[in-house]
């Protein structure tokens, strides 16, 4: 069946309409991040939607299974693009039950305990799509390239790469890291820019263990867009274009705004540096303490950075490259993860205080034997990415490279990620 012949959801807003909240027994979800990742949680008794763990700010549901409020409607409601139900029904009931779930589809009370599945939304629409795609070209041809960037669509092993090739260049040569101003080079000396080109081609992968590059995605899936028409904001993801709901944006945007924040300067980031030789840059022109690569075991979990460059004055700044959401997801949580282990994990904090006393034993002065007070430090988080007036949301750098830039658009006191001071 064709994809434009059929309401996409059907089951799904069917269900949302219709189960009781706390009886909840099954949950797909697709994670909304460049790599789609698809999971189903099921409860061993009827759960209400916190028992599955949703994270309402990335995670598309997909499929949900429960109990009805109304028994006389179903014993058991499953819904996606199809709904499936289980009741007693005779063959003449078949006609009114349709105009059931038809009358349940039309509902709006799943905005009740259900509203954030109008936060972000997968593009059904052919048409919308396609005129997507149209202003996507058109930005690549203009060259406005602010809110377009590349990416990997999945997980990769930055270790073992040497870097990327693109199908369109004649010679395959290496880059560094996947930039739009190369495959935009590669394009318009050998083919004009269209939608059917992004498609066809693709870029490889070259590991440093094997000589010829590994073809792995098409140009269009490594492409990161965000575009806005006609007031509403709308994202290229994985391949894939997604509706962020107004209100939702426009909710993110103001949070955002109102991080208390304090200006903190770093050096600019130079085109194509990776972050290993940037934090070595900024130890080395600073005197800060370099952190990068240098870990430490908690009680538990696995080995883990303090940061990657720790300041004088208490600072645990971690440094990663813009890229795709769940690179700073990963940062995000590294940043959490650390925070923690130095307030609480007394082992965790010796090997550190031993790391920093053989690099600079004044440092080594912040990290006490007991436990320390959260109040006294600050976690950075320092995004390399290419400039833009608009992101972040805070301008508090003002590099004077004008190729890329090293933006720490708030800082966080320690105490915001742990439960007393």
């Amino acid at each position: 069946m064709r994809p434009d012949c059929f309401e996409r959801s059907f089951g799904l807003k069917v269900v949302l309409n219709t189960v009781d909240p706390l009886n909840l027994r099954s949950i797909d979800m697709r994670t909304f991040e460049e790599l789609t990742l698809h999971t189903r949680r099921q409860a061993s008794r009827g759960a209400s939607l916190n028992t599955f763990g949703v994270n309402i700010a990335q995670d598309l549901l997909r499929a949900v299974t429960g109990k009805p409020r109304d028994e006389a409607f179903a014993r058991r409601v499953s819904g996606a693009d199809a709904v499936v139900l289980s009741a007693s029904l005779r063959f003449d009931e078949l006609g009114h039950k349709c105009a059931e779930l038809l009358e349940a589809y039309s509902s709006e009370r799943y905005r009740r305990d259900f509203g954030f599945v109008d936060q972000i939304q997968k593009i059904a629409d052919p048409e919308v799509a396609e005129e997507l795609n149209r202003m996507l070209i058109e930005r690549l041809q203009t060259g406005d390239l602010s809110l377009i960037h590349l990416a990997p669509p999945e997980p990769v092993e930055w270790e073992a790469i040497e870097g990327f090739t693109y199908s369109t260049e004649h010679h395959r040569a290496v880059h560094d890291d996947l930039e739009v101003d190369d495959l935009l080079a590669t394009l318009n000396n050998r083919w004009p820019l269209s939608l059917s080109r992004l498609r066809r081609h693709r870029i490889g992968v070259k590991y440093h263990s094997v000589e010829q590059p590994i073809e792995k995605w098409t140009l269009y899936d490594a492409i990161v867009a965000e575009i806005v028409r006609d007031r509403q904001v709308y994202v290229l993801s994985g391949g894939h274009w997604f509706e962020v709901h107004e209100r939702f944006a426009d909710r993110v945007n103001a949070i955002v705004s109102n991080l208390g924040s304090k200006t903190f300067r770093l050096l600019p980031a130079r085109k194509g540096e990776h972050e290993p030789i940037y934090n070595e840059r900024v130890c080395s022109s600073n005197g800060y303490v370099l952190m990068h690569g240098r870990k430490a075991m908690p009680a538990e979990g696995t080995q883990i950075e303090l940061c990657d460059i720790l300041t004088p004055d208490g600072k645990l700044i971690h440094v990663k490259r813009r890229s795709r959401s769940a690179t700073l997801s990963h940062l995000f949580n590294q940043g959490v993860v650390s925070a923690e282990a130095l307030v609480y994990d007394e082992a965790f904090r010796s090997q550190v205080r031993e790391i920093v006393a053989q690099l600079d034993p004044e440092t080594a002065k912040l990290i006490p034997a007991e436990r320390p007070n959260p109040s006294r430090y600050e976690v950075v988080f320092a995004i390399i990415g290419r400039r833009a007036g608009n992101w972040p949301l805070s301008s508090l750098l003002q590099p004077t490279e004008p190729q890329e830039q090293c933006r720490s658009p708030t800082t966080l006191g320690l105490s915001r990620f742990c439960s007393s001071n």
